[in-house]
């Protein structure tokens, strides 16, 4: 059994879940998940996760993300891109230099309520299941961030840009604001995800090629990424003997906790929690993931067991 990342170039016209059901039939496992939803009308880089890797689902869903974007001007739609019901047509009455000034005034943070049509859940529900059923629900409110905008092309028609932001942030949520501020409304026309950090959609494989390199994981091959090699950020150390054992079991050794100690002091000053990878040192496979946290020392977060048939 495999254990890592598969990066997916997503078609249009596909959910995630689309794509995580033909992973799971093409691999023969139900141990299939993935880090960051698109949305069917969305293509691009989708992290796939298999094995002992669905562990680190939340882990990979923290990194920043970035995205190629045309928005159409003149046109407001329920859901904020082109497959909802359109609301209004507008004459856009502004000038290409006004559309790029406008544009470039939505590089910041911004406290921007949800899409209505989104995976995010009040009390439990999906908000766009509360919306086909016009459920009345205050849409909650998030913060968004977006920067290094490049506009490759502005007419009165629309604008094509890339951009990266944070996660949780909503492409089309700047959509509809770049057309709110420009008086003519906007949606969403088409958006391609090119990164998520720090992976990236030139390294991806489209789907109908996974089944060739199903019998060949160990080759080497940018969309193909070990449990070990994940998390590149987070420093990674070595154990072995009883201290992998104790590892395993959910404990933290005390030399390990003596080798952390400078973690351990960085977490409180910072008052952030530091990710660090425990690896064994005879097969280098990913042991655990622990944190240091502000004021509380190590915990031991996840366990796996890549060693398993």
């Amino acid at each position: 059994m495999f254990h890592g990342l598969l990066l997916i170039d997503k078609p249009s016209g596909l959910t995630s879940h689309d794509v995580v059901n033909r992973i799971r039939h093409i691999f023969n496992t139900r141990e299939v998940g993935h880090a960051g939803t698109l949305d069917p009308m969305a293509s691009g880089l989708l992290v796939v996760l298999l094995g002992e890797a669905t562990k680190i689902s939340d882990f990979v869903l923290n990194e920043n993300k970035s995205y190629q974007m045309r928005v159409r001007l003149g046109v407001r739609t329920d859901t904020m891109d082109l497959t909802g019901q359109v609301l209004s047509h507008e004459e856009v009455r502004q000038s290409a230099d006004k559309i790029r000034e406008t544009a470039r005034s939505l590089v910041g943070t911004f406290m921007w309520t949800v899409p209505a049509y989104s995976a995010a859940k009040v009390n439990g529900q999906k908000l766009y299941q509360m919306a086909r059923t016009q459920t009345p629900v205050e849409l909650p409110v998030k913060e968004m961030t977006f920067w290094n905008l490049e506009i490759s092309e502005v007419s009165q028609q629309g604008i094509e840009a890339h951009v990266e932001c944070s996660k949780g942030s909503y492409i089309r949520r700047w959509a509809s604001e770049l057309g709110e501020r420009l008086g003519c409304g906007a949606t969403l026309e088409s958006l391609r995800r090119t990164t998520c950090e720090p992976y990236r959609l030139t390294e991806a494989l489209a789907l109908e090629e996974v089944e060739k390199v199903v019998g060949n994981l160990s080759a080497p091959c940018g969309a193909i990424v070990p449990l070990r090699q994940t998390l590149s950020t987070w420093r990674a150390i070595s154990v072995r003997g009883r201290d992998e054992r104790l590892v395993q079991n959910g404990q933290v050794p005390v030399e390990l906790d003596r080798r952390l100690l400078p973690e351990k002091r960085q977490a409180t000053q910072s008052n952030q929690a530091i990710g660090v990878k425990i690896l064994s040192a005879e097969t280098g496979e990913m042991l655990a993931l622990l944190q240091a946290q502000p004021h509380q020392g190590l915990k031991i977060c996840r366990v796996f067991k890549c060693d398993r048939a």
